[in-house]
């Protein structure tokens, strides 16, 4: 019998070797085309149904904005359309809903369907600063120490805060067993008080050097929860929702404590990062809220200045608790365990789409893409 000779051999496995190779090339290549072509052909009634597929108990929400004129839609399983009407931001905020206004089963509720927020909870933060700072009460340059008492040599300013550019982490607390309450679908920021955050802070330092580069901190914000409790002299809980209640007029945001709605987080009175994630809100009181930016009601559009913002990396900036986007647009999302959210509004024009969700990433597709592709069939160029 003739053997191969090793030289023979050896190429002859490298010839195997290279045909293998070029044969996972091409269907990578084809996956990528393929991939590329399935993306140019997404309209956002074909990302709905997608995300929708099998998903038991489903509630999406969404709203799109011009001016004072809110269109607003709710998804159900398989993407089926359950409920949709149309309002004035104005008239859906009070529940004065125009009769014959509306299509579909329980279209009333739509406008006061709550949903967990997550982080957009930082933009009410956000407006809470603009107004203590346009009122004189603090500076946004402030050194934290100037209203925290946490002796540490770390010292970052209220607005490194704001803009995620303060060089804190994420969390600053038990990062493992954070990540393990979340993984079990339980509120991972529960029960750490705020009189616990100048512990945290004293035991952080820095190797890096000013200016920091954008890096988004929940724990940043617990930080600013301490700053508002010594400007006020009362709980941070306790300030924001009356702020949220008598200056921006929002009747149906407020933190879940005592939750109200379905797999909720529930937090504590003290619990140190509601600044962070705590709210809930309703499509109301969100589109309200956006349109406070469109009016520059809220200190003459201080909270979107793009004065002292900071670059959030690429182009876009980190202003008071926002995004700012190049095109001008600007947005924020929030994400619990079961619930997700995702604004995005142009306050020249006056436009907004706002997506409300009882699930996060579902079949690989999130809320904040959903909003994207909105907004862009919407509003786009």
């Amino acid at each position: 019998m003739n053997r191969m000779k090793p030289e023979k051999k050896r190429v002859f496995l490298a010839c195997v070797v290279m045909a293998a190779l070029l044969v996972v090339v091409g269907i990578l290549r084809m996956n990528a085309v393929n991939s590329a072509k399935k993306q140019a052909e997404r309209t956002s009634n074909t990302m709905i149904a997608e995300y929708a597929k099998k998903q038991e108990d489903l509630l999406l929400t969404v709203a799109v904005i011009r001016g004072d004129e809110m269109e607003a839609a709710v998804y159900t399983k398989d993407g089926a359309l359950v409920s949709q009407a149309s309002s004035a931001v104005s008239a859906a905020l009070t529940g004065e809903v125009p009769a014959g206004n509306t299509d579909g089963n329980d279209a009333g509720d739509i406008f006061t369907r709550q949903y967990e927020i997550g982080s957009l909870t930082k933009t009410f933060v956000g407006a809470l600063f603009a107004k203590y700072a346009s009122e004189g009460r603090l500076s946004l340059t402030d050194p934290v120490s100037s209203y925290v008492d946490f002796s540490g040599r770390y010292d970052p300013t209220i607005l490194e805060l704001l803009t995620h550019t303060s060089a804190y982490e994420d969390y600053r607390t038990n990062g493992f067993i954070q990540m393990a309450k979340y993984r079990l679908n339980k509120n991972p920021y529960r029960g750490i008080s705020s009189e616990r955050v100048p512990v945290f802070m004293r035991r952080f330092s820095t190797g890096m050097t000013a200016p920091y580069e954008y890096s988004f901190s929940n724990f940043g914000y617990a930080v600013l929860g301490n700053v508002i409790e010594a400007v006020e002299g009362r709980p941070f809980k306790e300030v924001m929702e009356e702020y949220i209640r008598t200056e921006l007029q929002l009747p149906d945001t407020a933190f879940q404590t005592e939750p109200s709605i379905e797999k909720a987080w529930k937090w504590n009175e003290d619990d140190a990062f509601l600044p962070a994630a705590g709210l809930s809100s309703d499509i109301s009181d969100l589109a309200a809220y956006v349109r406070l930016y469109f009016e520059d009601r809220i200190d003459e559009g201080r909270l979107l200045s793009i004065t002292g913002a900071k670059n959030a990396g690429g182009s876009s900036k980190a202003a008071l608790g926002w995004g700012v986007r190049p095109d001008g647009v600007v947005g924020h999302g929030g994400e619990t365990s079961h619930y997700s959210a995702q604004i995005l509004f142009d306050s020249q024009k006056k436009t907004a789409v706002i997506v409300l969700s009882n699930r996060t990433e579902s079949n690989q597709i999130t809320v904040p893409e959903l909003a994207e592709q909105i907004y862009l069939e919407q509003f786009g160029e």
